[in-house]
């Protein structure tokens, strides 16, 4: 594609998290000193395009799941972000390889009930970049951001999973809270932008609850383990996912 590539990595030492952003090939990082304690949960609007040269690497931290034990990336494209995968058509990559892609970035404000997240996206074969919503990260033996109990909204061909993942017994689980499967007619297409929403808020009966829309389609649900307040982000996961924007309202 002729894409540049960019790398964050991440360090701790002293309560400070070091992030270095660098071109790949070239020895010119970028180093920032970010403090971990995060900003107080504020409803001020977020309006992130991925675009290159748009958005500030320093406003995010990579992050890893529980499950694998690597912590994936992301390469710069001129209009998004896209998860590292092999250099192989998306079927193969879903069928061979879906374990090796998962990436994460996570920005670093905390947001209260009452916003809306939203992203544009696209997956180029079946699945299925994601919303992640988590009330607290935390880390793995080497400092490294890991997440704990969350929620992800999930996008797929065929409709919206919303997965709760939890810890039990030192170990993370995870089950589908609720999802939306749509008339074969009305599958997201591959290859296509799709511009998926999650209004985390109380509604008019005081109940704490996920409204979640993607083009035509919309269900909720309702669950008092929503948190009060939580930082946002976006998961790529078993197959190539672009990501083009991230928005809190």
């Amino acid at each position: 594609s002729g894409a540049q590539v960019y790398s964050c990595q991440e360090t701790v030492s002293g309560g400070v998290r070091t992030v270095t952003i660098g071109k790949k090939g070239a020895d010119y990082p970028c180093v920032r000193s970010i403090a971990l304690v995060k900003p107080a949960a504020e409803k001020k609007p977020l309006d992130i395009s991925f675009a290159r040269g748009r958005w500030d690497c320093g406003d995010f931290f990579l992050a890893k799941s529980w499950r694998w034990n690597y912590l994936g990336d992301f390469d710069q494209l001129d209009d998004a972000i896209v998860n590292r995968c092999p250099a192989l058509p998306g079927k193969e990559i879903y069928e061979k390889h879906h374990s090796a892609v998962y990436a994460a970035i996570m920005h670093r404000r905390e947001f209260p009930l009452g916003v809306t997240v939203s992203s544009k996206m696209m997956f180029d074969y079946r699945m299925a970049p994601i919303i992640v919503i988590a009330p607290m990260m935390g880390e793995n033996a080497k400092g490294v951001p890991e997440f704990r109990d969350h929620w992800e909204v999930c996008l797929y061909d065929k409709g919206i999973n919303l997965w709760y993942h939890y810890f039990e017994n030192g170990r993370q689980k995870w089950y589908k809270a609720s999802a939306i499967q749509l008339p074969p007619a009305a599958y997201y297409k591959a290859n296509q932008v799709h511009d998926l929403k999650v209004k985390v808020w109380r509604n008019k009966a005081g109940a704490k609850e996920f409204v979640i829309t993607c083009g035509d389609y919309q269900f909720q649900h309702t669950d008092e383990r929503i948190p009060e307040k939580f930082q946002v982000g976006l998961i790529a996961c078993e197959g190539r996912n672009f990501f083009y924007d991230l928005k809190v309202e």
